[in-house]
């Protein structure tokens, strides 16, 4: 519950030298997940797993701003939570690790609808797409909606890694991607790959 405490922490390791994956895999994640699980079994209140992520995505705004101060000179990415997936801290550290190695990002934030999704690859044309997907009502229709989503992006040059608890095997095996990872380690190699790869241009009446 101390607010000021848990952000200066985090701020401190990061400043301190820490790689934005290795914090958000090696610290936030773990806590995180212990207190939902405390939250699970009652041993904690869902107000103080709202405070925890809060002090949390606070934190990260903090830490996000002083890393776009500095000129980027990599590739553009977008990012989201799909919808009906309220949970901020995902975005936050793709955005994070992301910035930390010189890409632009532009955090499209949580729940957002694929349609919506689909509009901004169209108009923002970005080199990567990076999804977290916690949360799916009806696999038959997302996989459709996703589709329609991927094939936009792919037309656009941008390739798609996506993540999240919702991603279990019978969803993977519906969906088409580039990559999926379950750690931000994973979207930071996945960032390096793609840094040495030449972008794919496509002429702006393609899309």
């Amino acid at each position: 519950g101390d607010r000021r405490a848990a952000m200066e922490f985090v701020k401190a390791l990061s400043r301190g030298g820490c790689p934005a994956a290795t914090l958000a895999d090696d610290l936030i994640r773990p806590v995180m997940e212990r207190i939902g699980h405390g939250w699970f079994v009652g041993t904690l209140d869902v107000f103080q797993e709202h405070q925890a992520s809060h002090a949390i995505a606070a934190a990260l705004h903090e830490l996000i701003a002083d890393a776009a101060s500095r000129s980027a000179s990599g590739p553009l990415a977008i990012g989201a939570t799909t919808e009906g997936d309220p949970y901020v801290l995902s975005c936050l550290l793709g955005e994070l690790v992301l910035r930390e190695m010189g890409w632009e990002v532009r955090n499209l934030g949580v729940d957002l609808p694929l349609r919506s999704l689909t509009k901004a690859a169209l108009v923002y044309r970005p080199r990567m797409v990076f999804l977290s997907i916690n949360h799916v009502k009806d696999e038959t229709l997302f996989a459709q909606e996703f589709g329609r989503f991927h094939e936009a992006a792919v037309g656009v040059g941008a390739a798609v890694i996506v993540g999240g608890r919702a991603m279990e095997a019978s969803l993977r095996s519906r969906l088409p991607y580039a990559s999926c990872g379950e750690r931000m380690s994973h979207l930071a190699a996945f960032a390096r790959c793609l840094e040495r790869e030449p972008a794919v241009e496509r002429p702006r009446d393609e899309a």
